[in-house]
């Protein structure tokens, strides 16, 4: 996911965008994702605190409930005003997300609520 965002590093900073990465495979090395996210300042690593994991358990639960298949990842988009706008599996299509935010920019539209 960061790796995919990482191409559109400047329209995802210029959106405003804040992506935070979970690491969902058992084992799988934290460090990892630092480094992942280095340099890039729209991701913020979590603190796996046990609220975050909280959070976490709660979204992968909600997948699993509607049988769908988590290993491809998930995606949860929250508002700024704290809403889960949507929800959804597999890799983010950046371009079409960054690409909609500009659009309501050229259009003089509100993008500080979305």
């Amino acid at each position: 996911c960061i790796e995919t965002s990482a191409v559109l590093s400047d329209a995802m900073d210029r959106s405003d965008f804040l992506l935070v990465p979970v690491v969902s495979t058992p084992g799988a090395d934290g460090e990892l994702v630092a480094k992942a996210a280095a340099g890039l300042p729209y991701v913020a690593v979590p603190d796996g605190s046990p609220s975050w994991q909280e959070l976490c358990s709660m979204q992968i639960d909600k997948v699993r409930n509607q049988g769908l298949d988590e290993s491809i990842g998930q995606v949860v988009i929250v508002k700024k005003n704290g809403r889960v706008a949507t929800r959804f599996l597999g890799v983010p299509n950046w371009g079409a997300i960054t690409g909609e935010v500009d659009a309501r920019v050229s259009m003089g539209m509100d993008t500080k609520t979305i």
